[in-house]
């Protein structure tokens, strides 16, 4: 599964409430999401498009660092994952 989320930095003073950082981080996952899907990857396949708005910055860096303006796509595993078992299952 597939996880994409929207983010926008905390700066963003975007339009009032026409376009606010909420449709800004909910475009950019859902364009995410659309060119993914260009590519090959199934509408099934995904596990949540989301928009974060202003929160959630990386834990590293100012809010409104340019780094917070970005689209995370994560690989949800459905179980977990035994790095140990699968190396032996292969051999």
């Amino acid at each position: 599964m597939i996880r994409v989320d929207g983010h926008v930095a905390g700066d963003y003073e975007g339009e009032g409430i026409e376009y606010s950082a909420w449709e800004l981080s909910s475009d950019r996952a859902h364009g995410a999401r659309r060119l993914l899907q260009y590519y090959g990857i199934r509408e099934a396949q995904f596990s949540s498009v989301t928009a974060h708005g202003k929160r959630d910055s990386l834990p590293w860096v100012h809010e409104s660092d340019e780094s917070n303006d970005r689209v995370s796509i994560s690989l949800v595993l459905s179980e977990p994952f035994d790095e140990y078992e699968a190396l032996n299952e292969t051999n």
